[in-house]
């Protein structure tokens, strides 16, 4: 990473940069409120470069999106807040409360709202993910978020992947949008089987991805053919 890049804070991060930020890189993208509300409920960390804010890692814990005084404050968010949806989408479906009941016993679980950088292939993301771990993710804890269940997200899960993520579930709704979305989760306590299956990561295959990850098996990494290799997940 070069000298002039550096990692920053909620305090470092302005929330207009931020949003201008998310409209360029993420979809769906967060409201200017929603990234208001995230900066004062989250754990935000930022890419610089000099002043220029490149880069943008979102996440904030289970216990304060399932509080319902926060949940107020989060409903009360513009309608096409993804941050707003995927509340709504607990309440309707228990999305976010399902990663408890499947994963007991973790001291905090995170929920990694996005992550995006301006500049691919030059390391960044690899970085900004790797300091929001050691800074956020303990032994004993969880983090967790929704990427869009599409080809076009490789790069991402790829991401993830490298630092022993999984995929465990496809979402249907998870922000309304009526996509499905994959949960990446990562987690320090989890163990896998050795390598039993792998599947092509296409749309066609999306519902036997599906069906692997409904009875115990994990999306662990994504191989030279595009398959995407499964694990068995030994205990939660």
């Amino acid at each position: 990473m070069a000298k002039s890049i550096r990692i920053v804070d909620n305090s470092q991060i302005n929330p207009k940069e931020a949003y201008k930020l998310e409209q360029k890189l993420l979809q769906p993208s967060e409201t200017e409120e929603g990234v208001g509300l995230l900066l004062e409920l989250g754990n935000l960390l930022g890419l610089k470069d000099q002043n220029k804010l490149i880069g943008i890692a979102e996440s904030v814990t289970l216990d304060v999106l399932l509080n319902p005084k926060i949940q107020k404050k989060i409903k009360s968010l513009p309608q096409d807040s993804p941050l707003r949806l995927i509340v709504e989408e607990d309440a309707a479906r228990n999305t976010l409360a399902d990663v408890k009941k499947l994963y007991p016993g973790r001291e905090n679980y995170h929920y990694g709202h996005g992550i995006a950088v301006e500049s691919r292939g030059a390391g960044m993301g690899t970085k900004l993910l790797a300091e929001r771990l050691r800074k956020l993710v303990g032994e004993n804890d969880l983090l967790f978020g929704y990427t869009l269940a599409n080809p076009a997200n490789i790069a991402l899960l790829n991401l993830y992947f490298k630092f022993g993520g999984v995929i465990d579930k496809v979402e249907n709704d998870a922000y309304g949008s009526g996509q499905p979305y994959f949960r990446v989760v990562l987690d320090n306590r989890a163990a896998y089987s050795d390598p039993r299956t792998r599947l092509p990561l296409t749309e066609w295959y999306l519902s036997k991805i599906k069906l692997y990850l409904s009875v115990g098996f994990v999306g662990t990494r994504i191989d030279e053919d595009g398959f995407l290799v499964f694990k068995r997940r030994l205990h939660p």
